[in-house]
C-alpha cells in the first residue's frame, strides 16, 4: 500500500521503539485496522489482538524479501501520533537527521548526524546547529558540532567536543568544556568544567568549578571545589570551598600568583605565588610560599612567612613565623613569636615565646614575660613579674628580673635559691666539677685558679686561691648588724693547736702589729715574725 501526500508518508500510528533506531522494520499499532511491516514477525502473519486485524505494509524499493518504508524522493520521513509529528528522519548523504519530540525541534539546514531525542514546546524548542550535534531531550535546548545537551531547559553546548549534562541556563561554549547540571553555570574556555551548583563560571583554560554559588575559577588551570563566592584568579590557583575566599591576586597578570590556596573558610586572600590560606576567617598570605594556617584577621606578608592561627598576628619578616595569640608580629627576619599577645619580634633570629607585650628587638635576642624588651645583640631579658619600663640593651646579658629563681627547687624563697647536691658553679670557661656538695664557686680565669666562696653542707669556706677576698662595709659573724668592718659575736680561734696563728694589725705611728698564737698563748710584736710571713 502506497501512501503519499505532499511527497511525504505519514501514518497515523505510535512508534514502538526507540526513535532514532529503524533497523529491523516498523511496526505501527492502529486502532481498526492495525499495520505491520515486513515479514520476519514470527508467526507470519502474526496473531491479531481481539478486535484488530493485521495486514502488509508495502513501501518504496522492495528488495528480495525486505519491506522498507520510505519517501519516494529527497524529502523527510515524518511520523506522527495524533496528527501532530512526533518522529522526523532527514536525509542526508553523510548521515541522517533524527529529530523527536515537539514539531518545531529543529536541525539546522544542511546540517548532518544531528540528533534531538524529545522534549520541546511551542515556546521553546530544541535545536541543532552543527553537524553530529546532540539534545537528549528537555527545552529550548541547544547543541553544537560534536556537542551535546542531556536534557534541561535553556541550556548550550555549543562548541566542539561540549557537554551539558542537564539543569537550567547552563552554557558549554568552548572546545571540550563541560556543565554537568545546576542553574546558569558556564564553561567558557578550551576543556573548563563546572560540575554543578548555581551561576559558576570556569573561564580559565582548564579551569574547574566543582560546584557552589557565584565561584569563578578565571585563570589556566585553576579550581575551586564549591562554596559561594569564591575566586581563583591566577594560573593553577585553588579555592578548596568556604565564602568569599580568594587564591590569586586578581589583577591583570595571571602569573605573578600562581599556584595560591585558599582551603575554606570566608573572606580569605591568597594572593602570593604559592601561598596558603588554610581557612579561617579574613586572613591573607601575600608574600611568596607564605602560610596562615587559621584563625582571624591574621596575615603573612614575608617571604615564607607563616602564622599559625590566632587573632590580628603578623608574620612580615622573611621566614618570620608567629604561632598564634592575638596581636603579635614577628617583622624580623627569621624572627619568631610562639603565641600571647601584643608581642614583637623585630630582631634577626629574634624570638618571643609568649607572654604579652614583650619585645625582642635585638639580633638573635630572646624576650619572655610580660612587657620586658631584650634590646641588646644575643641578649635575653626574662620578666618574672610586669616589668612594662625595663629594657635590657647591653648585648651578650641574660637579665632577670623581678621574683625568685629557683634552682632545684619550685619554691624559691629568695632571689636565687639553690636546693639540693649539685650546687652552683659560676666561672668562666674552664670546666669544674665541685669536690664538695653544693656551694658557690667564683672563678678567678686571669689567675686560672679558685677565688672562691663555698657553701658546702652547713659550713660557709672563703677560698682565695691566687687572687683576693674583698668585702665592701661591715661584715658581721653571729651578728646581723655589725658597727665595725669586722665585728664576731662568739670566739674567735686563731691557730691551732700544732700550727701557729697570727694576727695583724696597723697603728698610724708605730707601724704594723704581729700577734702570734704558740701552744695557746698571745704574743705580740712589732717584729714581724715568721708565722705572719
Amino acid at each position: 500500500m502506497k501512501l503519499h501526500v505532499g511527497g511525504r508518508l505519514f501514518l497515523a500510528a505510535a512508534v514502538l521503539g526507540v526513535a532514532a533506531v529503524l533497523t529491523l522494520g516498523l511496526f505501527l499499532a492502529l486502532t481498526v485496522p492495525s499495520t505491520v511491516a515486513g515479514p520476519g514477525a514470527e508467526p507470519w502473519p502474526p496473531r491479531s489482538p481481539v478486535g484488530h486485524f493485521w495486514r502488509d505494509l508495502e513501501g518504496h524499493g522492495v528488495a528480495l524479501n525486505g519491506v522498507y518504508v520510505n519517501t519516494k524522493d529527497d524529502e523527510a520521513l515524518e511520523l506522527r501520533v495524533n496528527s501532530s509529528r512526533a518522529l522526523r528522519l532527514e536525509p542526508n548523504a553523510t548521515s541522517p537527521n533524527v529529530i523527536g519530540g515537539y514539531r518545531g525541534n529543529s536541525v539546522t539546514t544542511g546540517v548532518a548526524g544531528a540528533a534531538i531525542g524529545g522534549g520541546g514546546n511551542l515556546m521553546l524548542p530544541n535545536s541543532v546547529t552543527a553537524d553530529y550535534g546532540t539534545v537528549g531531550g528537555g527545552q529550548s535546548n541547544k547543541a553544537g558540532y560534536l556537542a551535546a545537551v542531556g536534557g534541561g531547559d535553556g541550556n548550550t553546548a555549543s562548541e566542539w567536543y561540549s557537554t551539558v549534562g542537564g539543569g537550567r541556563g547552563n552554557n558549554a561554549s568552548a572546545w571540550q568544556t563541560t556543565v554537568g547540571g545546576g542553574v546558569d553555570n558556564d564553561a567558557t574556555m578550551d576543556w573548563a568544567t563546572v560540575g554543578g551548583g548555581k551561576y559558576n563560571i570556569a573561564s580559565g583554560y582548564g579551569a574547574t568549578v566543582g560546584g557552589g554559588s557565584s565561584n569563578d575559577a578565571s585563570a589556566s588551570y585553576a579550581t575551586v571545589g564549591g562554596g559561594e563566592g569564591n575566586d581563583a584568579t591566577d594560573n593553577y590557583c585553588a579555592v578548596g570551598g568556604g565564602g568569599n575566599n580568594q587564591a590569586g591576586n586578581a589583577n591583570a597578570v595571571l602569573t605573578d600568583a600562581t599556584y595560591a590556596t585558599v582551603g575554606g573558610g570566608s573572606d580569605n586572600i591568597a594572593s602570593g605565588d604559592r601561598a596558603t590560606v588554610g581557612g579561617g576567617y579574613t586572613n591573607t598570605a601575600c608574600g611568596y610560599i607564605s602560610t596562615v594556617a587559621g584563625g582571624r584577621d591574621n596575615t603573612a606578608s614575608g617571604s615564607q612567612a607563616t602564622v599559625g592561627g590566632g587573632f590580628s598576628n603578623t608574620a612580615g619578616g622573611f621566614e618570620a613565623t608567629a604561632g598564634g595569640g592575638h596581636q603579635n608580629d614577628a617583622s624580623g627576619t627569621y624572627a619568631t613569636v610562639g603565641g600571647g599577645g601584643g608581642n614583637t619580634a623585630s630582631g634577626l633570629y629574634a624570638t618571643v615565646p609568649g607572654g604579652a607585650g614583650n619585645t625582642a628587638s635585638g639580633s638573635h635576642s630572646t624576650a619572655m614575660g610580660r612587657g620586658i624588651t631584650a634590646a641588646g645583640d644575643y641578649s635575653v631579658a626574662i620578666a618574672l613579674d610586669n616589668q612594662t619600663s625595663t629594657v635590657v640593651s647591653q648585648p651578650n646579658t641574660m637579665a632577670i628580673m623581678g621574683g625568685n629563681v629557683g634552682i632545684g627547687t619550685t619554691t624559691p624563697g629568695a632571689r636565687l635559691d639553690v636546693t639540693g647536691g649539685a650546687g652552683a658553679y659560676v666561672y668562666d670557661t674552664e670546666t669544674f666539677v665541685c669536690p664538695i656538695n653544693g656551694g658557690l664557686h667564683l672563678r678567678d680565669e686571669v689567675a686560672d685558679s679558685w677565688d672562691t666562696i663555698e657553701a658546702c653542707g652547713r659550713n660557709l669556706q672563703i677560698l682565695p686561691g691566687l687572687g683576693k677576698t674583698y668585702f665592701s662595709g661591715n661584715v658581721g659573724i653571729g651578728t646581723p648588724d655589725p658597727d665595725n668592718k669586722l665585728q664576731v659575736n662568739g670566739t674567735i680561734t686563731v691557730g691551732s693547736a700544732t700550727t701557729a696563728g697570727c694576727l695583724k694589725s696597723k697603728n698610724t705611728t708605730a707601724g704594723w702589729t704581729w700577734c702570734t698564737t704558740s701552744a695557746g698563748a698571745l704574743s705580740c710584736s712589732q717584729v714581724q715574725p715568721a708565722a705572719c710571713s
